[in-house]
């Protein structure tokens, strides 16, 4: 039952008949039915026969790149184009060509028929797949896609970067506010559920959830499942709410669903079941509490809030080692590196070093993805897990770093170059010292000697000693250059 939301669903359905493309962002606080109404929209657009996809941020963390544009245009049926096969020389101007294929590939989709892509939660979303919206929010009137766009605005104002480009995108976007329903619209969602409810309880209903929908919904379900009760067995706050629930469930059950928690919102039961051994049959629990369900071979937690408490309410060290267990089990199941990556990060100093190798590969792929915030982001948090006291892998992760602003566009980036040669040379490591030489040389300013460069290949080429190797061969003709 949709209660209090015909004024949006009215403008969304005006928009799906217009047979004009536009960008809708539905903004306000958790449980206020942002994805029902989304969900509602769609069910519009089946009705007009237009395609609907979804792509959700990933709010756990360690998603790839553009993975909500990959989730919706998997769902289509379309190849992502692959930034592998750009070859233009300038950073800003290859990901902009990128970004105009994945745009082209869209309207060619939906010239086939109209498409509706829901994109949710976008406080979450990576840099990259917001760089990319904005763009294709500016092509939308050419086309006949529809995107419909969920996000928190508290959460998105606490990523800076993420808040200014969800400015920018309301701008151009129609932004559709949901307010918390009136009393009378709580009123009927509880009479209509509750025989014999009576305005008594309805009152204390909305006095409790202030018209938030998820916790009348949760309320409604307490009362119902114990009966009709007095207004004052009602809890007194929201989120002792969503704790009372998780509540109900088994101990063992609990265990389950917060390993669950640590891999996110939506996720493979199977990884949980590689993490705590028997997890399927207590995931099937949760599923019947209706703290879960069944997506595909999917797991997805009912609403966010509740993987939210269950993760929040680890004790650090349980965290720490379900992340590792998670890492464990990604690594087994073949996930993407990334987001073993993130998972190690997340495990504590013990798992530090292998915890910035994964960082250092998966911001690789970051950067062939042309995702340069996402890999530097990656690499900033690889820093932050250093250990005080190893100096070769924080050469590694200066040089890492240093190699990843360059490849951005930041010429920057020498400096950390210029850091971990420092380091290189007080490690005696002549291996390392020649990769930041060169990588410092990545950047030429033609009809310029840039001192600090041939400094760098000549002392690397003094520690690399007389044999003949490939990278002697490089810092040679590099050196020759510079």
């Amino acid at each position: 039952m949709l209660v209090g939301r015909d004024r949006e669903l009215g403008e969304l359905s005006a928009a799906l008949a217009s047979g004009r493309g536009a960008l809708f962002l539905l903004a306000d606080e958790p449980g206020i039915g942002k994805t029902r109404l989304a969900t509602e929209a769609c069910e519009v657009a089946r009705d007009r026969s237009m395609r609907v996809a979804w792509g959700r941020c990933w709010e756990a963390g360690g998603a790839p790149a553009f993975w909500p544009w990959r989730e919706a245009f998997d769902a289509l049926g379309v190849a992502f184009p692959d930034a592998r096969a750009l070859t233009t020389g300038d950073p800003i101007e290859t990901r902009f060509t990128l970004f105009r294929e994945i745009a082209a590939a869209l309207a060619r989709e939906a010239s086939r028929a109209p498409i509706v892509i829901v994109l949710e939660d976008l406080h979450a979303a990576d840099h990259s797949s917001l760089l990319l919206l904005e763009l294709i929010a500016g092509q939308l009137r050419t086309m006949p896609v529809i995107v419909i766009g969920t996000y928190r605005p508290l959460e998105a104002s606490l990523r800076p970067e993420c808040g200014d480009a969800l400015a920018r995108l309301g701008r151009t976007a129609r932004v559709l506010p949901l307010a918390p329903l009136a009393a009378p619209e709580v009123a009927a969602l509880v009479k209509d559920a509750l025989d014999g409810a009576d305005d008594a309880l309805a009152a204390s209903v909305f006095a409790t959830t202030q018209g938030n929908p998820l916790f009348v919904d949760e309320i409604v379900r307490d009362l119902r499942a114990r009966g009709r009760a007095a207004p004052s067995t009602i809890p007194l706050g929201v989120r002792e709410i969503i704790r009372q629930r998780l509540g109900l469930v088994s101990a063992e059950a609990r265990r389950a669903l917060e390993a669950a928690a640590v891999l996110g919102v939506e996720l493979d039961p199977a990884i949980v079941e590689r993490m705590i051994a028997g997890a399927g049959a207590l995931l099937d629990d949760a599923r019947k509490s209706g703290l879960a369900i069944a997506d595909g071979r999917r797991l997805r937690f009912t609403h966010a809030l509740y993987r939210e408490a269950l993760y929040h309410d680890l004790a650090r060290p349980q965290r720490e080692a379900l992340h590792r267990d998670a890492a464990r089990a990604l690594t087994a199941a073949g996930a993407p590196l990334v987001e073993i990556a993130h998972h190690l990060l997340e495990g504590g100093a013990d798992v530090a070093a292998p915890a910035i190798d994964h960082a250092i590969r998966a911001a690789e792929q970051a950067l062939d993805a042309l995702a340069y915030e996402d890999a530097l982001a990656l690499l900033e948090r690889a820093r932050a897990a250093l250990p005080d006291d190893d100096a070769p892998l924080r050469a590694r992760v200066l040089l890492a770093l240093g190699e990843a602003r360059i490849r951005a566009g930041d010429a920057a980036g020498r400096t950390l170059c210029v850091d971990a040669a420092a380091i290189a040379r007080e490690l005696g490591d002549a291996t390392l010292l020649a990769r930041a030489a060169l990588a410092y040389g990545a950047v030429l300013v033609m009809g310029a000697v840039d001192a600090v460069m041939v400094q760098l290949l000549e002392d690397a080429l003094a520690a690399l000693g007389g044999a003949e190797t490939p990278l002697r061969a490089r810092v040679m003709a590099r050196l020759a250059a510079a």
